[in-house]
């Protein structure tokens, strides 16, 4: 844990941190260092899983923990507090599910610095699906967002597509991996809101 908070003290550009196995008085003095770290552009946040005990045989099968609960409570007010953040990077996380869609896509509604927001290979599904549909159209800076490998079916999927019509700042946008079809009516809605100067791809990347 020292040694992590001196790598976020001395942090410039780019930060990665791997929030397994964090009890919450740890992850507390990670927030503490983030919501005052004035280099940090680049924040990198991963974990196959999160547990509620430093104990790592104590797996916690339920996303829905006090633990996932305060970070994604942090990092919401994070976003909101940054003065330098342009992108955050959410990966092999399962526990990024739907809550923390819904936290992050409402919390980005009126953030103008992160241009990059990455939430792959988690649980989101349609619920998370609309909140981000929404807020591709109140957002007025992002200029990519990846969803690759979460739970979003074409319900999910028409919600962004909506988004995407009545955005004008997104350059790429990656739905990959998700549970839809490609040949389906929603990504077909996908396809055709897709303006000059917009990426829209499905590798796994």
């Amino acid at each position: 844990m020292k040694v992590l908070i001196q790598e976020i003290k001395s942090a410039t550009l780019i930060l990665r941190i791997d929030i397994e196995d964090l009890t919450i008085k740890e992850w507390q003095v990670i927030f503490d260092e983030l919501k005052y770290n004035t280099s940090v552009c680049s924040l990198y946040i991963s974990s196959k899983q999160i547990t509620m005990e430093s104990d790592t045989s104590m797996i916690e099968d339920n996303c829905s923990t006090p633990l996932t609960e305060k970070i994604v409570h942090d990092l919401s007010e994070l976003i909101k507090l940054t003065t330098t953040l342009t992108m955050i990077n959410f990966y092999g996380n399962r526990c990024v599910n739907d809550e923390w869609a819904v936290a992050i896509a409402n919390t980005m509604k009126t953030n103008q610095l992160i241009t990059r927001l990455s939430m792959c290979d988690g649980q989101i599904g349609d619920i998370g699906a609309k909140a981000f549909g929404k807020m591709l159209i109140a957002n007025k800076h992002l200029e990519s967002l990846s969803l690759v490998g979460n739970h979003i079916t074409e319900d999910g999927l028409i919600q962004l597509a909506n988004g995407l019509k009545h955005n004008t700042t997104l350059t790429y946008f990656n739905p990959g991996h998700n549970w839809f079809d490609f040949n389906s009516d929603a990504n077909q809605k996908v396809l055709k809101a897709r303006r000059p100067g917009l990426i829209i791809t499905y590798n796994c990347s």
